[in-house]
């Protein structure tokens, strides 16, 4: 499993579980790079997988389509679903799925369904890019903060505000997109997750 910038976007969208999604697909004619921009329209949110083409003089929009949540009644718990005119978005058991006409996407399910935040894990570390970032699975939140010590402030705000203790029970530290800690129970404080994260990324 390789940890991307694209995989940590679409599973922050999936663990968010919008509704609804209004999709742009832009291409730069020149070069041949994308970007699908994914947006609920209630405003709660917005995900970007592939390039960034701001500033581009060349782009062009490829697609808009708009998708709503598909409810099937012989859906597992843990599937999710989004359907437009000319674009799927399918969540299953270990993979996301995007389908735009005969072009698919696929990345890993980071974050399966979870009814409870104690059952949704928690990522950080760095992508197959290099990029920090710090991805809690049961709110969909995601940030990628600048350097190692911007990571361990993420994992100081994470503290119970009446404890002081961390509650997660699973979570995973990524280094350079290969998981290096895969941990089922809760760390004992955030010194104990920032020790691993200095480990794992000045390995």
């Amino acid at each position: 499993m390789s940890v991307t910038i694209d995989a940590v976007e679409i599973n922050s969208l999936v663990a968010r579980r919008p509704e609804k999604l209004l999709a742009v697909l832009e291409r730069e004619t020149l070069n041949g790079l994308w970007q699908l921009v994914l947006t609920d329209p209630e405003g709660r949110g917005a995900w970007q997988l592939g390039h960034y083409l701001d500033g581009y003089e060349n782009r062009e929009v490829e697609l808009q389509d708009e998708l709503a949540e598909e409810r099937r009644v012989d859906a597992s718990p843990g599937e999710i679903a989004w359907r437009g005119e000319r674009m799927r978005i399918d969540a299953g058991s270990d993979r996301i799925r995007i389908e735009i006409g005969a072009w698919r996407l696929e990345y890993p399910l980071l974050c399966p369904f979870a009814q409870h935040p104690l059952d949704a894990p928690v990522w950080l570390g760095t992508t197959v890019e290099g990029r920090y970032f710090y991805l809690d699975c049961f709110s969909g939140f995601t940030v990628y903060p600048d350097s190692l010590e911007g990571l361990n402030r993420e994992v100081y705000r994470s503290r119970c505000p009446q404890c002081g203790a961390i509650h997660w029970f699973e979570w995973r530290i990524v280094a350079r997109g290969r998981i290096a800690v895969n941990s089922s129970k809760p760390p004992y404080g955030p010194n104990e997750v920032i020790e691993a994260l200095r480990r794992a990324l000045r390995a």
